[in-house]
């Protein structure tokens, strides 16, 4: 059972506390591991993300406790789109989703260092289908949907450490989505000092042993997996 449920962004649906606590460490360190040999890359080849360092992870990759993890998440996703009342929310079933959802067969891991960011954009159309999802482990973010026809319209939403999201249909092809640099007031205003003690913990145990005001240092990282349908 999840802490919390989740609740609509548009056509778009955010689990705040969809891993748990002992769920997020176990595949931070993973993810950590996958990310190790990268170099931090200080903006992206089209512009769209600055400070940060990314790989393909196969599925088949995966240590075995946490493919379950990444297996139920792809589950629930498409549980949520087979039964959109169990999210309590007026999403409607359709031919994109659902148990015909097909997965691409690796994720994307997308580390961003306090200071990164992602500027908005569309996941292409021409290489992806109509669905991706994003654990969200780390330091909180703030995530905007800029409307595409009406670039005025903005949406703002915090997604804390272990929280899934879901953009789908309207909210992947009618509106753009970005990752809002690290603001320590802004992002950790509703986390508790025990939740910013874990986070500490967490890249402590991930790059190995230093000191306290180091492993400080280290809040605003985020890493995300991010799973994608194929076309």
């Amino acid at each position: 059972a999840r802490l919390t449920r989740p609740w609509q962004i548009g056509s778009g649906i955010l689990w705040p506390s969809f891993c748990s606590r002992q769920q997020q460490q176990m595949l931070f360190q993973e993810l950590h591991r996958a990310l190790k040999p990268k170099r931090y890359v200080y903006e992206h080849l089209d512009g769209v993300i600055q400070g940060y360092r990314e790989c393909l992870l196969p599925d088949n990759d995966f240590a075995p406790v946490t493919h379950n993890l990444v297996t139920e998440i792809k589950d629930t996703v498409s549980s949520l789109c087979d039964h959109p009342e169990s999210s309590n929310s007026n999403i409607a079933a359709n031919n994109s989703c659902g148990s015909s959802l097909k997965w691409l067969p690796h994720a994307h891991i997308l580390d961003l260092l306090p200071n990164g960011s992602i500027s908005y954009h569309k996941d292409s159309v021409a290489e992806f289908g109509s669905l991706l999802c994003s654990v969200s482990l780390g330091s909180s973010r703030r995530m905007r949907l800029r409307n595409i026809e009406d670039p005025s319209i903005v949406r703002e939403v915090s997604i804390p450490p272990g929280s899934l999201y879901i953009l789908m249909d309207e909210a992947r092809y009618e509106w753009e989505h970005a990752i809002m640099a690290f603001d320590a007031d802004k992002d950790m205003h509703d986390e508790s000092a025990t939740r910013a003690e874990e986070r500490s913990n967490m890249h402590g145990d991930c790059i190995g042993t230093q000191d306290h005001q180091s492993r400080r240092g280290q809040d605003g990282r985020r890493i995300s997996l991010i799973l994608r349908t194929a076309k």
